[in-house]
């Protein structure tokens, strides 16, 4: 209980921070670079609190302000809080049953450890891929039927108005945690558009 209310009260001050922000000269700046990188810090620690007190639903919300702050920054994060964050998500997505979003999140993981640690043995990435490779054959084959019932229990819009079920928003906001581009690569993308 004590862990959720330190929680709440951590995710109360980003949130005034990024929508009330002041402008004396001592007050917290939350588009410097070191303050980012120091909420970002907290944000894993507390991650992996929530993890190992298994407070999934937690650990979904801190997941959830760990993305928000990686959008704001300029820079890219670390590799190691990068692998630390699939490694968390992928944990919450089998803990929640949503094993597509899981393999994904593994993939992910793969990539980011093949790409990054030069001191990944043979061994481990055999390990890793094997991993990948049996999260990816638990994904339930997909039923038609299922999901035509899933998406009708409740019907809001999305940001265009359009109808969009509970059930797809809830998806679409757990497909974005996977896909991260910093603001510089999307600055990019969009110039390149």
């Amino acid at each position: 209980m004590e862990f959720r209310r330190l929680s709440d009260m951590l995710r109360q001050h980003l949130n005034q921070l990024i929508h009330y922000p002041r402008h004396s000269p001592n007050d917290v700046k939350i588009t410097d670079g070191d303050t980012l990188q120091k909420f970002l810090e907290t944000r894993f620690t507390q991650l992996s609190a929530a993890v190992q007190l298994e407070h999934w639903q937690e650990a979904y919300r801190t997941i959830e302000d760990i993305h928000a702050i990686m959008n704001m920054s300029k820079s890219r994060p670390r590799p190691q809080h990068m692998s630390i964050y699939y490694d968390k998500l992928m944990q919450v997505f089998w803990v929640s049953g949503n094993y597509l979003y899981h393999a994904h999140a593994l993939w992910k993981l793969y990539t980011l450890s093949v790409k990054q640690n030069r001191n990944l043995s043979a061994a481990d990435t055999k390990t890793l891929a094997s991993r990948l490779m049996l999260a990816a054959l638990s994904i339930p084959v997909y039923d038609a039927q299922s999901a035509v019932l899933s998406d009708s229990y409740g019907v809001m819009s999305d940001v265009l108005g359009t109808p969009m079920s509970e059930n797809a928003a809830r998806h679409s906001r757990m497909a974005t945690l996977l896909n991260y581009t910093s603001a510089a690569e999307r600055g990019t993308l969009i110039s390149e558009l």
